[in-house]
């Protein structure tokens, strides 16, 4: 038994009534808003957010509820993976060195007094009140999925029964989540694994090479693999202006192709190293 405590009678009372809906609740309409509730009442966790991390390490944001009347998950997951705030965090450290494990996921808790990035601190925890987070890192299909606990100000630390409760349905949790994304259809699960334009452009201007709107167009639709025809169809201009575009942004990147763009880019992913296991 780890530090983190016992689960209390009413806890493992609850575990018992609601696993079997739980578990026939996946891949249907609701889950995700019956999981929460569930981790609510078992674990005190105020919001939920599951992330796939892709073979490049970059997250997509596939679950996120709250236990409020506002989602205010959904709103946290978008502001971090368009900020980028994915490279300062722990997490992403964790899962570049951590195995695969057959052990069950890998449990790593983070109080925002620990984030030593200022701006993802301000622009995450502190704007949305988010005091800690326990997180479940597990590879699924050859994708790293981080699923992410927070706990909120006004409620204050997580409880040594409610990490008990995390602890101990850990495995539990992941297999929910892998069933419900597997009963998802296949053209659902593909489009959550796959970068938007949007996010690429925020990769690109990290770089912090002063390129104009319309470079970081063309670059973003380059790295997801799109022809200068197709660029220029979805972007209203002439094909000539594509290669022209790209030119450019390439001298100002100072990269000869398409090949060292990506080199770029993943340079940036990683930035923090420091992390905190549940042991």
């Amino acid at each position: 038994m780890s530090k983190s405590g016992k689960l209390t009678i009413a806890q493992s009372q609850l575990i018992i009534e609601q696993m079997g809906a739980l578990i026939a609740q996946a891949g249907k309409t609701g889950f995700s808003v019956q999981l929460m509730n569930f981790l609510n009442q078992v674990a005190g966790v105020n919001h939920l957010s599951v992330f796939i991390f892709d073979q490049q390490l970059r997250p997509y944001l596939v679950l996120a509820e709250s236990a409020g009347a506002t989602n205010l998950a959904k709103d946290v997951g978008k502001i971090y993976q368009r900020s980028l705030s994915y490279r300062h965090d722990p997490n992403t450290v964790q899962v570049k060195l951590s195995p695969e494990r057959s052990d069950g996921p890998l449990l790593v808790r983070l109080h925002a007094e620990q984030i030593s990035d200022p701006e993802y601190r301000e622009n995450i925890y502190k704007k949305f009140r988010l005091l800690e987070r326990v997180s479940l890192i597990e590879c699924l299909n050859e994708r790293w999925m981080v699923t992410n606990l927070y706990r909120d100000v006004d409620a204050g630390e997580f409880k040594p029964a409610e990490l008990a409760a995390i602890e101990q349905l850990a495995r539990v949790i992941s297999a929910l989540l892998e069933k419900n994304f597997m009963l998802l259809p296949p053209e659902v699960w593909q489009a959550t694994t796959r970068p938007t334009a949007d996010m690429l452009e925020n990769i690109i201007v990290s770089l912090n090479a002063s390129l104009s709107d319309r470079e970081l167009q063309v670059c973003a639709r380059a790295l997801l693999g799109k022809t200068s025809n197709g660029t220029a169809l979805e972007l209203g201009i002439q094909v000539a202006t594509v290669a022209t575009l790209r030119k450019r942004a390439y001298k100002k990147l100072n990269i000869s192709g398409l090949n060292e763009l990506f080199s770029l880019c993943l340079g940036k992913v990683v930035i923090n190293d420091s992390f905190g296991a549940i042991t």
